[in-house]
């Protein structure tokens, strides 16, 4: 495989992007082996909970803490956005779900709508 040579550093940026990855399997992010993030994908909720961080995370950086606290936060974007990208992929068992929950709620839609009573 041939060598890239990065113009803007990414190869140590993705290392420390996956130690950061790594770390939130331990402590709060994690208990009895769950992440949050499990239980909220499998209640059905996971790509709004993923892009709603990414937005969060996204607005606050800069405004909290100093360049330490703000490099975290761009690190967080990242992640969320990445997580997002799972749930998106097709071998991903909770897209289904998601997906087929988007369908239920576009046929429901369109069957209130067929229901209404039309005026001439």
């Amino acid at each position: 495989m041939k060598k890239i040579d990065y113009k803007f550093n990414e190869g140590p940026l993705i290392e420390e992007f996956k130690k950061y990855i790594d770390s939130t399997y331990e402590g709060h992010y994690c208990q009895g082996g769950f992440q949050s993030s499990e239980v909220i994908v499998d209640r059905g909720h996971g790509l709004g909970f993923f892009l709603g961080n990414v937005d969060k995370y996204n607005a606050r950086y800069g405004k909290k803490g100093g360049p330490e606290d703000h490099r975290k936060d761009v690190m967080k974007v990242l992640h969320y956005a990445l997580l997002a990208l799972c749930l998106m992929h097709i071998s991903w068992p909770t897209s289904e779900a998601e997906i087929s929950y988007a369908v239920f709620c576009l046929k429901k839609k369109k069957q209130k709508h067929n229901d209404t009573p039309h005026t001439k």
